[in-house]
């Protein structure tokens, strides 16, 4: 039996690999045993998780979200996203959840949704895109895309260093996310995302989702 005060290193210790063997299941596509584990792990660490063990309770909360989004289980989803959204402390621990949202939403075919979620995001870590471009804005977004593309070759941008400024890479992160989901919905709002891609890379570097 764990003393709270006494064992509380030994108590996220196993919560810990409640979490771990959590991620295990999820990357096995075991959804109903991972989210089992996960909230093991949240169990244990009990009501004060988040002023005790502030990064494994983020953690257990991210990984049991997206075990609720990829078994459609949605309502709880939302439930460990909202949680997350209320005890983070900075924007930047709050991009997974965003991330996850985004994704689920996009599944759903609710994509300018997913859009709305994204540019809620972004606008927190400092970027800025309008809800509803015009097509004057469209149009303009891509003549800049078109220019600097023009301005440096392809080999120039390979070249890039890759990008390690964190919120730079989640920006970009989340901009790959809602980019998808404007292609497919054939949304105006596509140039200014790619512009925006683009523009972060140039600045900071490339990560993965720079090539979208």
């Amino acid at each position: 039996v764990f003393s709270r005060f006494e064992d509380f290193p030994r108590i996220q210790q196993v919560a810990d690999l409640n979490l771990q063997a959590g991620i295990k299941a999820k990357e096995s596509m075991a959804y109903q045993a991972a989210s089992t584990y996960l909230q093991a792990g949240l169990t244990l660490v009990g009501p004060t998780a988040w002023q005790e063990a502030y990064r494994l309770t983020l953690a257990c909360h991210e990984a049991a979200a997206e075990a609720a989004y990829l078994s459609g289980q949605f309502e709880s989803m939302d439930g460990f996203i909202n949680e997350i959204l209320a005890q983070t402390r900075v924007p930047l621990d709050q991009v997974r959840s965003y991330d996850i949202r985004i994704q689920a939403l996009a599944s759903q075919g609710k994509l300018q949704d997913a859009i709305a979620v994204g540019i809620e995001i972004l606008n927190t870590l400092g970027v800025q895109l309008p809800p509803h471009p015009t097509q004057a804005e469209g149009q303009a977004a891509l003549h800049q895309l078109n220019q600097l593309m023009a301005d440096w070759s392809k080999p120039d941008l390979l070249a890039l260093p890759s990008m390690a400024d964190p919120g730079a890479m989640a920006s970009v992160q989340i901009l790959a996310g809602i980019g998808a989901a404007s292609y497919v919905s054939g949304s105006s709002l596509l140039p200014l995302i790619l512009l925006k891609i683009l523009e972060l890379s140039l600045q900071f570097g490339n990560t993965g989702s720079s090539t979208i």
